[in-house]
């Protein structure tokens, strides 16, 4: 290899980590990022409840799409836990576009944390997910849900999620 070949692989690797990092928008392609660092904590959860995504976005991120069909990757991380009573109670996020869940973050086997039975917030793991689907021209609403399964509404079944992340990857077809 010439330093001539190196110095411009190393320029166009250090562009394509500043397009990304910085979120600029390439070949179609973009990028949406909230983070929330805070915790959220819900207590004897009977229903589900929408995340709080953050930095001022509440519990929805609203995606612009120009094209006839844009595919949406989603991809999410969080530090969680889950207080249960016994080690069949778990924590289910779902990846919610438009109000559908998206698969597959839906169903009943998705457990993103579980509950070591102990009955306390203190088994926390660093959990990912990741969903997509196609949408066409528009404005969409990504939200995200948590709901406990098996643990629900019993008392001392609680259930806390932090560290949250969310980025939607937007590519025009």
């Amino acid at each position: 290899m010439t330093m001539q070949f190196v110095r411009r692989a190393c320029a166009v690797a250090l562009a394509c980590v500043c397009s990304f990092s910085v979120s600029v928008a390439w070949a179609g392609t973009y990028i949406l990022k909230t983070s929330r660092p805070g915790n959220q904590t819900f207590e004897e959860s009977t229903d589900p409840h929408l995340l709080d995504l953050g930095e001022s976005h509440g519990t929805s991120l609203s995606v612009q799409t120009a094209g006839p069909a844009t595919r949406l990757l989603i991809l999410v991380n969080a530090e969680c836990t889950v207080a249960g009573t016994t080690t069949e109670d778990w924590l289910r996020v779902e990846i919610l576009v438009d109000g559908i869940v998206l698969t597959p973050s839906g169903g009943l086997g998705h457990a993103v944390c579980t509950a070591d039975g102990d009955g306390l917030l203190n088994n926390w793991v660093m959990a990912a997910s990741d969903a997509s689907t196609v949408v066409g021209a528009g404005t969409h609403t990504v939200e995200l849900r948590g709901s406990l399964a098996f643990g629900a509404g019993v008392p001392g079944a609680d259930w806390w999620i932090g560290d949250l992340s969310l980025i939607v990857i937007a590519n025009n077809e």
